[in-house]
C-alpha cells in the first residue's frame, strides 16, 4: 500500500523539523538512510503528497507523487538512474525537474526544493493548503509579426493533441490549425473499450479553452479530401482550402468493417472507435439485452467482451476470431490459450479459427443472427465488431506512396520520406524502430503521443542536423477480469518465447526473441518486471535468455537496480 507517513504535526517535539520561508514551508521528512538507492517512496508532507527519489547514486529529488496519466501513486513504480517509471502505463519523468521524458504523460510532475543537512532530508512545499501536484509545461502566444509560417496538424488524437502543445511549449510563435474530423477537441480513446459510459468532458485532454488561450485553431467536424505537397495546400470538407508551410498527418485509422452479406444499414452493428461508438453500444444495450457476439480476438474485441462481461453482465458473449487463439499474432499460442481458459472461466464463449460469413436481419434492419464461415449461426442480439483499423490516408493516395496496409512511411524523425515538409505520426506511420531494425507500423497511445512530440520538434528545426529521432520502447496495457497485462517493446517475429513463472498461477513474465536476441516482454501481474526490461531494453543492456531462463520472475528489477 502507499505510505502517508506524516513528518509534521502540531506538537512541540516536531517544531525544530519545521522552517517557514515566506509562504513556503520547509519540512524534515526522513534520514538519508531511510532509503535505500534506487527506491521511491511517498511522503504527506503538510497537505502535500510528495514522491522522494534517491537514485543509485544517492542523490535526492522530490516531486508530485501522482502520475500526470490517470493520477495513480508512482511510488510503486520504478527509478532508473534519474527517470521515474509509472507502473501502470509506463509513462516516464525525470526526476531531478518533474519534465515528461515518455508518454504517456499528460503535465509534468511538480518538482520541490530539497535540501540535505547532518544527515537528513528537508523538502519546501506549500505554507498553506497542499502543493500542486503537477504543472502544465510553460507555452507561449502565436506572433505572426515574428513568425509568419503555417503549420496545420491533420488528426485531433493523442499524435495531433501532442504535436500541438509542443510546438507552443518549443517557443513555435507562427500560426497552427488543427484539423478533426469528430465535434470534439481530443480526447482519451483508450478509455472507450474499457467503459461505455463516458462522457466528453470526462475524457478530453484539455479543455477548449486551453486552445484559444494558446492560439491553436481548431476546425471540428472536418475532413481533409486532398493534400497537394507541390503547392503545399489542402482541401476541406468544407469546401474551403489552406495552405500550409509544414503539415503533419496524425489521422490515426478507421475502423476495419465486414463488408459482408447483410452488414449494410444494420441499426445494431457498433465498432469501438469513436466516443459516439460508445454512446450508441450504451444506450442499445438495456436490460432485454442478454446476447451479444463480439467478432475479433486481439485486444479490442477482447476489452470490449470483458467490459461487457463484467460491466453490462450480458449473459450470453461469443468471441469470433480468426486465429487459433485470442491475442495469437502478439503474445503466441501458449499465452493466447491462457488467456481464452480466463475468458471462458468468466462465462465468455469463443468461436476461433471462424470468420463471418454473413448476417441475418430481420423486417427492422437489426441483426438477429451470424452466419459464419462453417455455417454455424449464433443468435444475437447486438454485433459488435473489433476488427482493427485502417490507417485514415485516403487523402493522400496516389499522392504520398502508401504502403500495402495504406500507411505513410517516414524516416525515425517522423518526416515522410522524400518530403522535406510533410510529417506523419501516430497509427498512420511507417516508421524505422531502432531497436529491431526494421520498418513497421505500431498502433499504441504513447507511440503516437510521443511521435507527435518528435514531429513537432523536427518542423520547428531549422535544418536536419537539430532533428531528433524516435527512440523510446513501445509500452502497451491492457487489463481483464482484475488481472494487468503488459508488453514493452516490439517482437516483429520470433522463433522462441521464454515464459518465467507460471501460466496457471496468473503472475508471468514472456520474452519474445528471434535467434537469441530479445524484442519484447509481456507480463501478467508483475508490472514493474515490463517496466524494468523496458529499460533495460532501451539502455541496450539486457540480459540473454539463459541469464532469464535461470533467474527468478522478479530478476530483471534486481538487475536494472545494480547496474
Amino acid at each position: 500500500t502507499t505510505s502517508t507517513t506524516s513528518t509534521t504535526s502540531n506538537s512541540n517535539s516536531n517544531a525544530s523539523n519545521i522552517i517557514s520561508i515566506n509562504n513556503e514551508i520547509e519540512v524534515l521528512v526522513c534520514s538519508v538512510n531511510d532509503l535505500k538507492n534506487g527506491q521511491l517512496k511517498q511522503f504527506k508532507v503538510k497537505e502535500s503528497s510528495i514522491l522522494l527519489c534517491k537514485t543509485s547514486k544517492g542523490e535526492f529529488y522530490a516531486t508530485g507523487a501522482q502520475c500526470t496519466h490517470y493520477k495513480l501513486p508512482l511510488e510503486k513504480g520504478i527509478l532508473s538512474d534519474d527517470r521515474i517509471l509509472c507502473p501502470y502505463h509506463g509513462a516516464c519523468f525525470n526526476a531531478k525537474t518533474g519534465d515528461i521524458e515518455d508518454a504517456p504523460g499528460i503535465d509534468s510532475l511538480t518538482s520541490f526544493p530539497i535540501s540535505i543537512r547532518d544527515g537528513n532530508v528537508y523538502v519546501t512545499v506549500a505554507n498553506e493548503g497542499s502543493s500542486a501536484q503537477r504543472r502544465q509545461p510553460i507555452t507561449c502566444k502565436a506572433d505572426l509579426n515574428c513568425d509568419s509560417r503555417t503549420f496545420i496538424i491533420i488528426g485531433a488524437g493523442a499524435a495531433g493533441w501532442a504535436a500541438v502543445e509542443t510546438l507552443r511549449q518549443q517557443n513555435y510563435k507562427g500560426k497552427i490549425i488543427l484539423i478533426g474530423n469528430e465535434n470534439f477537441v481530443p480526447y482519451d480513446r483508450v478509455k472507450l473499450s474499457k467503459s461505455l459510459n463516458l462522457s466528453i468532458d470526462s475524457i478530453v485532454l484539455r479543455p477548449i479553452n486551453f486552445y484559444k488561450e494558446n492560439d491553436i485553431d481548431l476546425i471540428l467536424s472536418t475532413k481533409v479530401i486532398k493534400l497537394d505537397p507541390i503547392l503545399k495546400k489542402i482541401d476541406l470538407s468544407n469546401g474551403n482550402s489552406l495552405n500550409y508551410d509544414k503539415i503533419l498527418i496524425a489521422t490515426g485509422g478507421n475502423p476495419r468493417l465486414l463488408n459482408c452479406e447483410g452488414s449494410s444499414n444494420a441499426n445494431n452493428l457498433f465498432t469501438v472507435r469513436f466516443i459516439d461508438d460508445a454512446e450508441r453500444i450504451n444506450k442499445a444495450i438495456t436490460n432485454q439485452i442478454t446476447n451479444i457476439v463480439v467478432v475479433g480476438s486481439s485486444f479490442i474485441g477482447m476489452e470490449t467482451a470483458a467490459l461487457l462481461k463484467q460491466m453490462k453482465k450480458i449473459s450470453s458473449i461469443i468471441v469470433v476470431g480468426m486465429e487459433r487463439v485470442p491475442f495469437e499474432r502478439v503474445l503466441g499460442p501458449q499465452i493466447g490459450q491462457a488467456m481464452q481458459d480466463l475468458f471462458e472461466s468468466k462465462g465468455i464463449q469463443f468461436r476461433m479459427q471462424r470468420t463471418v460469413k454473413k448476417f441475418i436481419q430481420d423486417q427492422f434492419g437489426s441483426i438477429t443472427n451470424v452466419i459464419l464461415d462453417n455455417d454455424e449461426q449464433l443468435i444475437t442480439q447486438i454485433v459488435i465488431v473489433g476488427a482493427g483499423i485502417i490507417p485514415a490516408t485516403e487523402f493522400v493516395n496516389q499522392i504520398l506512396p502508401l504502403e500495402r496496409d495504406a500507411s505513410i512511411v517516414t524516416d525515425d524523425s517522423m518526416r515522410v520520406l522524400n518530403q522535406p515538409d510533410i510529417f506523419a505520426a501516430g497509427d498512420v506511420a511507417r516508421f524505422p524502430l531502432w531497436f529491431v531494425n526494421h520498418t513497421t507500423r505500431i498502433e499504441h497511445w504513447d507511440v503516437a503521443q510521443q511521435q507527435g512530440r518528435i514531429a513537432a520538434i523536427n518542423m520547428i528545426a531549422s535544418d536536419e542536423s537539430q532533428f531528433i529521432k524516435y527512440r523510446s520502447i513501445p509500452f502497451f496495457w491492457t487489463q481483464s477480469f482484475g488481472l494487468s497485462l503488459k508488453y514493452a517493446g516490439h517482437a516483429f517475429n520470433w522463433n522462441e518465447i521464454l515464459i518465467v513463472g507460471k501460466i496457471e498461477d496468473k503472475k508471468w513474465a514472456a520474452y519474445f526473441a528471434n535467434n537469441n536476441i530479445i524484442t519484447a516482454c509481456a507480463t501478467l501481474s508483475c508490472d514493474n518486471v515490463c517496466l524494468a526490461f523496458s529499460e533495460l531494453l532501451r539502455k541496450q543492456q539486457l540480459p540473454t535468455l539463459e541469464q532469464l531462463r535461470s533467474n527468478t520472475l522478479e530478476w530483471p528489477i534486481s538487475l536494472l537496480n545494480n547496474q
